[in-house]
């Protein structure tokens, strides 16, 4: 994002938190969120901006893809991959071309699906790691204090909890099938 913002020279932030899902999207076909970065005050200069943001992307994603690739090909002989995080879907189309041209199956983010209710920001694939860690830290936590849930980690009809001022009695951490600390931990 930094080149991106450096080559660009119109004032964008690589802190704005529209730019990385813009640049994504515009990746993926979508170049509305790039035209929405514009400073500018008339659509002629808009669309000004929108080409060299266009072009700009073209070279910076070359640029990161050929160097993830030569990093790629600096490590041991690989018989699979595992791609997850936002960064992937920038370069989806390379790393997929590329792994099939050198026979090498692609596991996309794990085969991690965020469950919908839990994507309240629109994050979707980019909380696929974190999903994972997550959910493979409460399973290891379960296994380890031989615990057996009663309930599927997130349910169907998941809601986020409201918001309390107060920490809730152990009692309603354990019916709600949390794991309460222990004592001194």
């Amino acid at each position: 994002m930094q080149k991106f913002v450096e080559r660009t020279g119109v004032g964008l932030s690589a802190s704005d938190p529209r730019l990385a899902s813009g640049l994504i999207e515009a990746v993926q076909g979508n170049s509305d969120p790039l035209r929405n970065l514009s400073r500018r005050n008339t659509q002629a200069l808009i669309n000004s901006d929108l080409e060299l943001f266009k072009s700009v992307l073209s070279v910076v994603r070359d640029e990161y893809c050929r160097a993830l690739l030569r990093w790629v090909k600096n490590l041991a002989a690989l018989d699979e991959v595992l791609i997850c995080g936002g960064t992937s879907e920038f370069v989806r189309k390379e790393l997929t071309q590329h792994f099939l041209h050198e026979s090498i199956p692609i596991v996309w983010n794990g085969g991690v699906v965020l469950p919908k209710p839990l994507n309240t920001q629109g994050l979707g694939d980019r909380l696929a790691d974190v999903w994972a860690s997550h959910i493979s830290y409460v399973r290891m936590l379960d296994e380890n204090f031989s615990y057996e849930r009663k309930e599927k980690l997130v349910p169907d009809s998941y809601q986020s909890p409201p918001v309390r001022n107060s920490t809730p009695p152990k009692e309603v951490w354990e019916k709600n099938g949390f794991l309460t600390m222990h004592p001194g931990v």
